[in-house]
């Protein structure tokens, strides 16, 4: 398989060893081919001239040694998306356990259509909830990768609420819209404070009420939109967005969970991994979210000459990412179909359109 267009975008944006990058361009397809990122599967698609124990340590060597720029990552990633305008983002965890070893994943990824791909991570060598600290430390990275400016709203679930954090987000001017417990406390007219779940108590099943309130000691101004559900109440906080508005965006969330199960069950079995350094695992990660964003390019791309089909519950079919990564499955085990080479030759083109980017 002509793996050219991709070297080229990485050639322009990485300043390594022409063999390393080629290496590196081997894993992200190697990932969409083997269907898992164990190294020595990966090592079967690797390119270089060797025999495969040779081609494990040359793979080996790349995720141990090479310095890795994840900004200029995340840069290529929106490139690739052709992203322009505001964005909208959503940041969650992904961990599993290997052996002794918390892998922890903290992921900030833009949404696309009905699923995000990951622009910015962390690796938390630790196990349960990233810190106040660690949330401002992804946020730096996002920063760095795109202006404020263009962010649209940050998503959060439950994890990520405090004072600490919610201050940070409303000094720096950064929209978000994020799920809080009902046993947060608001300031009441009468001067005490008052759990969510009572002030908003005699809700009927799909009512949903916007109040603005002040959170904590230090008296955060927000936006709570309260929803009504059958067993329980939806509530988002938000420094820009009420009501219907903050409902319709907060479900948008979601879609990172459909990428980690792309990541992991549905796709390319990150779980699979051995490797528990976490230099290692950050480029790892590299590996599979251009991968992703490659499928969901593909999956883009036949959608547009062949739609995914909806079903009778309005659902499409399948996602994006799965629409793309079973064609690309299909064209790398037939190579000889003229169709399917026609297509490719559509996502080879996509990927070679990416032009220079800054990196500072």
């Amino acid at each position: 398989m002509n793996n050219q267009s991709l070297c080229n975008i990485l050639y322009i944006f990485l300043d390594w060893h022409p063999a390393r990058i080629r290496t590196f361009a081997d894993l992200i397809w190697g990932v969409v081919k083997a269907k898992t990122v164990k190294i020595k599967e990966l090592a079967m698609h690797v390119g270089s001239q060797g025999n495969l124990h040779a081609k494990i340590i040359r793979v080996e060597r790349l995720l141990l040694k090479q310095d890795i720029n994840l900004v200029c990552f995340g840069k290529i990633i929106l490139k690739l998306l052709k992203s322009e305008g505001k964005l909208k983002l959503a940041i969650d965890r992904t961990n599993w356990q290997f052996g002794e070893k918390n892998l922890n994943f903290f992921v900030a990824a833009v949404i696309y259509g009905n699923i995000s791909i990951p622009i910015a991570w962390l690796l938390l060598d630790k196990k349960g909830n990233s810190s106040t600290d660690e949330r401002k430390k992804l946020i730096e990275k996002i920063l760095k990768i795109l202006p404020k400016e263009r962010i649209e709203i940050i998503l959060a679930d439950r994890e990520f609420i405090g004072e600490e954090w919610l201050k940070y987000l409303s000094s720096e001017g950064l929209p978000f819209a994020i799920r809080v417990k009902k046993n947060e406390r608001i300031k009441h007219k009468n001067g005490g404070r008052m759990q969510l779940g009572k002030f908003f108590g005699d809700m009927q099943v799909d009512a949903s009420k916007t109040i603005e309130a002040k959170f904590y000691e230090s008296e955060i101004l927000v936006k709570i939109t309260c929803l009504q559900l059958e067993r329980e109440q939806l509530f988002i906080a938000s420094n820009v967005v009420i009501g219907g508005s903050a409902l319709i965006l907060y479900k948008q969330r979601w879609s990172i969970e459909r990428t980690f199960k792309s990541l992991k069950t549905a796709g390319f079995n990150l779980e699979d991994t051995h490797i528990t350094n976490l230099k290692k695992l950050e480029k790892l990660f590299a590996v599979v979210s251009l991968a992703l964003a490659i499928c969901v390019i593909a999956g883009e791309i036949k959608n547009n000459i062949k739609a995914i089909k909806t079903k009778n519950h309005g659902y499409k079919a399948v996602s994006l990412f799965t629409y793309g990564f079973d064609w690309l499955k299909d064209y790398f085990s037939n190579m000889k179909n003229m169709a399917l080479n026609m297509m490719f030759e559509l996502i080879r083109e996509r990927i070679s359109s990416v032009t220079q980017i800054s990196v500072g």
